[in-house]
């Protein structure tokens, strides 16, 4: 029989199967009497912190190339991106010309820079850190998994982050004192409204951003539908399911009722799309509709006068109702009250009839045609 050392091939077996036994009890008797030191005042072992880190990184990596190609990100989703990290960021990872919370330096692992981690991870890589968050480290997954939408406009700016300066980031992302530390109070000139103001505008005001709706002179039925459904994970969204989990329902009821009865700013109807068939066909989906199709005119429900949980369409940006049209058609947002009926609609849609109704909703100047 071969030896080696001295050893035979069977004496080899066993003494490895022994020193495996060995090593699993040790190794058990280790975890289960609580010696290691899970407190978070003390700094892992360094092989312990290596290992956790190899791991973090590979497994970024690897997952991470099943990403696609980052889409095209407009300036407006761009600013709503950093309104996001302002308000649900900032406070550990920092910001331009603001360093990050004290709770930072108690927390292991420190949480990161991010105007650094954007150098030293690809577009792709940040999608899926976003996105998924990390085990272990306090890093959250994006609540609204099916908002993908929302996801790339973060990697987007978080890119971008590196070259701002505090003046820049400012711009982008409102001012630093309107971030909630813990619940928003509201009521006029509060905390709660300055929130919703970054995105919306204030009540009576355009939105700063022109992916977002306006709020002001919209129902207030809806607007409290909406919010309800947002803090009761009905209708996704990783930037307002925030928000709204913050709020009780008299709070709903204050922001609901202060933007419902402020004035629809009237401002002057935008250029007219450079094909006139596309307003046509716009104006024809709105008002009559698509019988060949079997799709209502869109003004038939979102009139005025009609069921006040429906919401007003006129003057709404043509990106924002073309996104919604979107979320219908691929069932992410449909809420188990009206979303079912739009989603019917939105299904038998082409993304041109989305381009044609959203490119004349929005050159309503009024909220009655």
């Amino acid at each position: 029989m071969p030896r080696l050392f001295g050893l035979s091939v069977r004496q080899i077996l066993v003494g490895g199967i022994a020193a495996t036994a060995l090593f699993l009890v040790g190794a058990t008797i280790f975890v289960l009497s609580g010696l290691y030191n899970v407190s978070a005042s003390r700094e892992h072992l360094d092989v312990t912190t290596w290992l956790l880190e190899v791991v973090r990184r590979q497994s970024i990596r690897t997952h991470s190339l099943a990403v696609g190609t980052p889409p095209p990100v407009s300036e407006g989703a761009l600013r709503l991106g950093a309104v996001h990290y302002e308000l649900g960021c900032a406070g550990c990872h920092g910001a331009p010309g603001r360093p990050p919370s004290k709770i930072q330096d108690a927390m292991i692992p420190s949480p990161p820079s991010f105007a650094e981690a954007a150098s030293a991870w690809t577009p792709r890589q940040l999608y899926w850190i976003v996105l998924n968050g990390q085990k272990y480290t306090g890093m959250p997954s994006w609540l609204a998994p099916s908002r993908r939408d929302e996801v790339w406009p973060m990697v987007a700016f978080l890119t971008r982050m590196p070259d701002l300066d505090a003046a820049a980031y400012r711009r982008m992302a409102g001012p630093a004192e309107g971030r909630p530390a813990a619940r928003p109070a509201l009521g006029a000139q509060t905390v709660g409204l300055q929130v919703c103001a970054r995105c919306h505008g204030a009540p009576g005001e355009d939105p700063p951003i022109a992916i977002v709706p306006q709020l002001s002179g919209q129902n207030q039925a809806y607007l409290l539908r909406s919010l309800q459904d947002y803090a009761e994970d009905r209708r996704p969204s990783g930037y307002m399911q925030l928000i709204a989990g913050m709020l009780d329902e008299l709070e709903m009821r204050e922001l609901a009722a202060a933007y419902a009865g402020a004035p629809a700013p009237r401002r002057p109807a935008p250029a007219p799309a450079t094909d006139a068939g596309i307003l046509r066909r716009g104006e024809i989906m709105a008002r009559r509709g698509l019988p060949e199709k079997r799709v209502p005119a869109c003004l038939a429900c979102h009139l005025q006068a009609h069921n006040p949980a429906f919401p007003k369409i006129l003057g709404l940006t043509a990106d924002y109702i073309e996104q919604q049209l979107r979320l219908f058609r691929d069932g992410t947002r449909d809420t188990p009250t009206y979303g079912s009926i739009m989603r019917a609609v939105a299904q038998r849609l082409s993304d041109d009839d989305m381009a044609a109704v959203g490119a004349y909703l929005s050159a309503m100047p009024g909220r009655t045609p």
